[in-house]
């Protein structure tokens, strides 16, 4: 059973009459993107599923492109009718038109101005053809987007190709626009269809976890967003507590500038055995073993023609469109939750199928020149001649960079079905952006004079499409909440971001931030519930319109890729299924994932057979806490800011809430409070005032104060702030309260929400059974050595969990393992406390006949992770000698192994 993606079958008896009919005539069917000479135009191949096929696109910035040409033999001699399908993008002004060329001769039609608005095919007219080669072109006449899909030359006067997608698919097989036979490749254990970090992530983990593995990518580069063509630079984590040394595992080999994304994925992906890579090959369909089994995807080589068969075992979803998923049964959503389904705050009170979600992006660069550039707008750019008539937040800049995710449409369309739609009005908005900063603006007019648009991009950046249903959908409450999910198996950061459906055209802000926290993705909401050999990663997988708003960023999804990719290798290693895992082997995913660098919140590495694990610790010495000061580990927070606490409460009549503040003043202080009611646990930003206050603090103090509140309220969260007050401070408990939230705001600003909670008692309530941050034991040693094999191997809400010499002595130091018995290894791993505080020059040592040697010598170390591997030795004793070193260099983790054990 093959489903297709744009094909849905065609009559076997028409199929036949072709063949007899072409006995006796001839078509000459020739594919623009097979052209040999593409000349100025370029290949789109992005909206394949919705028009059938790749074709060329002519982008002129400065005007027409050099023609496109290609050779080929006509078979005999005569009148042929020329077609040509193209489409007029934008009937009101038709800016892509062009003309063909048969050897010398310019067609006297100009195609891409049939005002239909569609793809369609166009009858170019009669030409006489002598037998022979015959030299086709592409003359492009505007430079603005014109587009042609493919040329045929037909000696039947009578014979018009099809526009339906089913028998157009067919007349392409017939006649050699893509390859009558599908080939069929070697069985892979694991195919990732999808190469952005997602896709690329997977494939690599799921090579190294010993499965045989193909990387299918539309595209000519790797990186989806962050790739050369749409140049969105890969976001995750942005909590940033002190020492965070940001995402883990594969990310930390490519992370860098977003100029060099595709390039450094590249490389990684070419140096990795057991890693195919197909890059410009689009998956079309999928071939099923039963109805809830995938046996193969079927693709095409957007450049050949080729058609191909990927055979395999497990399927990854990584497209973004979760394509592969949809093509195979498995439920899906598109559009927004309503309200009432899951009671998330951000959710829309109605919600919407298949429209209502976030847009997708272009960018554009620019150069200052030396001497003044004009330009002139074409007349189908959009106009700005005010700059008024942009909303707030989306005015133009002159140069690239981060502002112009502003540049955004398709929500109200459907993001997957209307690609090509989305794509050209974005294109009329960036024309017209450029035209009112070089020509319009006040500000902009004269420094704008010698800046010259260089680049366009042609690709979106998509934000939102199709997502699969898992065993488990991820919603708000799970980011709010920050659930510690048992099969957690990575995490996030960025904040619920959610654009307007209206994008660039809304009246409001063009996002609206919330839940800015460290939140946990469950393994069950990256595998199908209704597909049993189908996982996914990115923007595809199991979660709320509103959860998206968490997950999307690029790093995150990359940590999800790299999640399941691994997930594949337990697949294959006990010949069971993505569930198969989550049920008897989710420990054992979660310690690889450790192992292999990745941060799984609040999960120490418990892995048996790292032999670290049971050792005695030593150093030559260790740093004292006085080196290290930073909020995070402080007991109180000054009111240095506006700050807030949130909570739930159960409904009823609220007397009062008590508040743990201090004071460092001479006399008592009366501050006002404020109670507001939140839409969810985490939204600060949209609260609404229900009662107002103050409370009396005494000079020189720290205790419970009472705030009288009086009010009945409604169940649900409320948060109680206090404005920026000098001298005074509030105390936090000892650890998070399930719950709660805190949030602090700079005068103007906005609330971000933060780790752990202030003290509060609600009466009548029941009292949190958590000490004060101040009750507790503030001795602990935070560089000690034994810190190396405590199970963290990063710093956690501002906890170092590392060794750290004394910044007072000299050079070298060391941190020692000691074994219970001589033991046998061979590779050591270890974690430092961010790149930037690594050490530079270091040895390993072992303790061998009670003396020291010198197994591995690294010099101009650059990473923030290293595993290192050398000859097996058998030793009671492990040395790490720090020779030279960045400023507070610390050790988070060391771990030892003898990988030859089987």
């Amino acid at each position: 059973m093959i489903r297709l993606g744009n094909v849905i079958g065609y009559c076997v008896a028409l199929c036949a009459s072709f063949s007899v009919w072409a006995q006796d005539r001839h078509v000459i069917w020739l594919e623009t993107e097979k052209f040999e000479n593409r000349g100025g135009w370029v290949n789109d191949a992005q909206f394949v599923d919705q028009m059938g096929s790749p074709f060329l696109l002519a982008i002129g910035l400065e005007g027409p492109v050099q023609d496109a040409s290609t050779t080929v033999n006509v078979p005999k001699a005569g009148r042929y009718r020329l077609w040509v399908r193209n489409r007029d993008w934008l009937p009101e002004y038709s800016p892509g038109k062009f003309r063909v060329v048969l050897n010398d001769r310019l067609i006297e039609h100009v195609f891409g101005a049939n005002k239909k608005g569609e793809w369609t095919w166009e009858d170019g007219g009669f030409v006489e053809l002598p037998a022979g080669p015959l030299t086709v072109k592409l003359h492009d006449l505007t430079g603005h987007y014109s587009r042609c899909d493919a040329i045929v030359l037909s000696d039947d006067p009578t014979f018009r190709p099809s526009d339906e997608l089913g028998p157009l698919a067919r007349q392409r097989e017939m006649y050699g626009g893509v390859s009558r036979e599908i080939k069929t490749l070697e069985p892979y254990d694991t195919i990732v269809v999808g190469g952005g970090l997602a896709g690329t992530f997977a494939a690599v983990a799921s090579a190294r976890m010993g499965c045989r593995t193909a990387l299918i990518q539309n595209r000519p580069v790797l990186g989806g967003n962050g790739s050369t063509e749409i140049l969105v630079n890969p976001e995750g984590d942005s909590t940033r507590e002190p020492l965070d040394p940001g995402e883990g595992g594969i990310i930390e080999e490519v992370r860098g500038d977003v100029f060099g994304y595709s390039e450094r994925l590249l490389k990684l992906v070419k140096n990795q055995p057991g890693l195919d890579v197909f890059l410009n090959t689009h998956a079309m369909g999928v071939e099923m073993a039963s109805a809830k089994r995938i046996k193969a995807v079927v693709a095409l080589d957007v450049n050949t023609g080729q058609r191909l068969r990927f055979p395999g075992k497990i399927f990854i979803d990584c497209t973004g469109d979760g394509s592969i998923g949809v093509w195979a049964g498995a439920e899906y959503r598109h559009g927004r939750e309503p309200r009432s389904m899951y009671n998330e705050s951000r959710a829309p009170e109605v919600g919407d199928v298949n429209k209502g979600t976030m847009g997708g992006t272009l960018r554009y660069a620019t150069e200052q020149m030396a001497q003044p550039v004009p330009f002139k707008a074409p007349d189908w750019a959009h106009k700005f001649e005010k700059c008024s008539d942009f909303n707030p937040g989306r005015h133009p800049q002159l140069r690239f960079g981060g502002w112009q995710w502003v540049i955004e449409y398709g929500g109200e369309l459907d993001t997957y079905k209307d690609a090509e739609i989305i794509r050209d009005e974005l294109l009329r908005i960036i024309w017209g952006m450029w035209d009112h900063a070089k020509n319009h603006c006040p500000e902009l007019k004269e420094e704008a004079e010698n800046f010259k648009l260089t680049w366009v991009s042609y690709v979106v950046g998509k934000r939102e499409s199709r997502r699969l249903m898992g065993d488990y959908i991820m919603t708000e409450h799970d980011i709010a909440n920050q659930t510690l999910f048992p099969d957690r198996v990575s995490y996030g950061g960025w904040g619920i971001d959610i654009h307007p459906p209206k994008g660039f055209y809304d009246p409001g802000p063009p996002a609206v931030f919330s839940h800015k926290v460290k939140f946990s993705v469950p393994f069950r909401s990256l595998y199908s519930k209704d597909i049993e050999n189908l996982m996914m990663a990115g923007r595809c997988i199991s979660v709320t319109h509103v959860a998206l708003g968490a997950t999307r960023v690029m790093i995150t999804c990359g940590l999800q890729g790299q999640a399941v990719g691994t997930a594949a290798g337990f697949c294959k290693m006990h010949d069971t299924t993505p569930r198969g895992v989550y049920e008897r082997y989710i420990s054992d995913l979660q310690q690889q994932l450790l192992k292999d660098g990745c941060y799984i919140i609040d999960l120490p590495n418990q892995d048996p057979r790292d032999l670290a694990r049971s050792a005695k610790v030593a150093a030559s010495s260790a740093a004292p806490n006085e080196v290290y000061k930073i909020a995070t580990l402080l007991p109180t927070h000054k009111l240095d800011h506006d700050r807030a606490v949130m909570f739930h409460w159960k409904g009823g009549r609220l007397d009062n809430v008590a508040l743990h503040l201090g004071s460092e003043l001479s006399g008592p202080i009366e501050i006002p409070v404020e109670v507001c009611a939140a839409a969810g646990l985490g939204d600060f930003e949209n609260g609404r005032p229900v009662a107002k206050s103050s409370v009396s603090v005494p000079g020189g103090t720290s205790g419970w104060v009472v705030v009288n509140i009086q009010r009945e309220l409604p169940e649900g969260y409320y948060f109680v702030w206090l404005p920026k007050t000098a001298g005074i401070f509030w105390t936090l408990f000892s650890q998070q309260v399930t719950d709660t939230s805190r949030a602090y705001r700079s005068p103007g600003g906005k609330w971000t929400t933060m780790p752990q909670t202030y003290a509060f008692r609600l009466s009548p309530g029941d009292q949190p059974g958590i000490k004060l941050a101040t009750e507790t034991d503030q001795s602990q040693r935070l560089f000690a050595p034994e810190n190396v094999i405590d199970g963290f191997a990063r710093a956690i809400r501002g906890i170092p969990h590392s060794w750290r010499p004394d910044p007072q002595q000299p050079l070298p130091q060391w941190v020692e393992l000691h074994f219970e018995r001589p033991v046998k290894f061979n590779t050591v791993h270890i974690s430092f406390q961010s790149k930037l505080m690594r050490a530079d020059d270091f040895d390993i040592q072992v303790g061998q006949d009670g003396g020291w040697t010198t197994v591995l010598e690294v010099r101009d170390n650059f990473d923030r992770r290293r595993v290192l591997t050398f000859p097996t030795v058998t030793a009671d004793r492990l040395r790490i000698v720090i020779r030279r070193a960045q400023p507070d260099m610390g050790i988070c983790e060391i771990r030892v192994y003898d990988e030859n054990d089987g």
